[in-house]
């Protein structure tokens, strides 16, 4: 079977995007395989991109650079055993009266003197 390789070298990231989905549009049956710069940005969002479109993204590091690794929309994607996550309950603080306003008077904070 033929995997189709993208190179994603000095691009920004709505520029790899538009070229990731233009790719997946033309041949949509293909794995793909994308070859992208050190740029870690590019990589978390071709990476969110393809799982978005419903492809697995499997990343690799290739030296200062990454290859990301898909398989064909109609595989059948990897089981993967996924942990159980222990649930986590929210309580509410106890209900709490609204703090009152204090007035302070004159009375109370004295006559003090008119130079003040």
């Amino acid at each position: 079977m033929d995997i189709l390789t993208l190179e994603l070298f000095d691009v920004t990231v709505s520029e790899a995007l538009r070229e990731v989905s233009r790719v997946l549009e033309d041949h949509p049956g293909l794995p793909l395989r994308i070859v992208i710069g050190g740029d870690e940005m590019l990589l978390h969002n071709v990476q969110r991109f393809l799982e978005r479109s419903g492809r697995t993204a499997t990343p690799y590091r290739e030296g200062s650079g990454w290859r990301v690794e898909t398989a064909s929309a109609d595989a059948p994607a990897p089981a993967l055993a996924r942990a159980v996550e222990p649930v986590t309950r929210i309580i509410p603080a106890p209900l709490q009266a609204p703090p009152r306003p204090l007035l302070l008077t004159r009375a109370s904070l004295g006559a003090g003197n008119g130079g003040v």
